[in-house]
């Protein structure tokens, strides 16, 4: 990530260090402006006004850009595995053996999980029927599964 994109975390060294994408935009805004200006400046002056105008245009034009850019980005998933301690739906009756379907919504969707009860609590003879609620305490993203309590929820 660019340093200059710590805006609100206060200044370290770092900050003050180029990036490629400050590295390129001076050189590009270094060009512009002693294009710009070559008729009206010569000599020494031309090229402190060139290198002035390469970080103004870097400053006020390239790092506007991305940071309005930026605003944009999204927060990254966390996956399944994120919807540890979330609450499902269970959308079939969990069968003898403690397995059934859920529901979770993860980042506005809906997923399905083939679910298997805590095994202590299929061992006290704890049911799960269609519709009720219950808590992810364990899931597999990779085989879709996930383990489900039902003790835990409210």
């Amino acid at each position: 990530m660019p340093a200059h994109t710590n805006a609100g975390r206060g200044l370290s060294i770092l900050s003050f260090i180029p990036t490629p994408l400050d590295v390129c935009s001076i050189c590009l805004g270094v060009g512009l402006v002693g294009v710009l200006v070559q008729k009206m400046v010569t000599g020494s002056a031309l090229y402190e006004i060139a290198f002035v105008g390469g970080v103004v245009f870097d400053v006020l034009v390239v790092r506007q850009i991305f940071n309005f850019a930026l605003k944009f980005v999204s927060k990254p998933s966390e996956g399944l595995e994120g919807m540890v301690a979330s609450t499902a739906e269970a959308t079939t009756r969990f069968d003898e053996k403690g397995m059934g379907m859920v529901k979770v919504v993860m980042e506005g969707q809906v997923v399905q999980l083939l679910a298997t009860l805590d095994p202590i609590e299929l061992a006290s003879g704890v049911a799960v029927h269609k519709g009720d609620q219950v808590v992810l305490l364990d899931v597999d993203q990779k085989r879709n599964t996930c383990t489900v309590t039902r003790e835990l929820s409210i």
